[in-house]
């Protein structure tokens, strides 16, 4: 998930798991990908006064911003960066290691998501733009 601010790049996906079990336990390997671009669609409003209902009610409060203050994407190039499958074992999440494995797998994509954004961000002409990962 990507939050939006105007002059860094923030990725929420330290606490989100779920995808990562669902591949543990079907056994399918994990692809990272990065779109450089994405966040530069739209900008979103909402006062920062709204953030605690926000993370009570678990839900995104304000709206997204395009071309022209309307919900069109503004015109901006995008470039997709796409890292190596990540494999990961396929388990039972009543097996012993599951959580285990689940745990290695998200680091390792998490590892893999920042390597893609630090080897590619020139390419796209963001030397200066910051990575944070929450």
């Amino acid at each position: 998930m990507f939050l939006w601010e105007e002059h860094r790049e923030v990725i929420k996906i330290l606490d989100r798991k779920g995808f990562v079990r669902i591949a543990v336990e079907q056994g399918v390997p994990l692809v990272p990908v990065y779109h450089f671009g994405n966040s530069r669609l739209f900008s979103w409003v909402a006062p920062r006064s709204w953030e605690v209902l926000a993370r009570r009610t678990r839900a995104a409060l304000g709206y997204p911003k395009g071309r022209w203050g309307t919900l069109v994407p503004r015109s901006e190039p995008l470039f997709m960066a796409v890292g190596a499958p990540i494999p990961v074992p396929k388990l039972a999440p009543s097996d012993p290691y599951y959580q285990d494995a689940v745990d290695k797998a998200h680091s390792e994509l998490v590892k893999a998501l920042v390597d893609l954004y630090t080897k590619y961000k020139g390419h796209y002409g963001w030397d200066n733009r910051e990575l944070v990962v929450t």
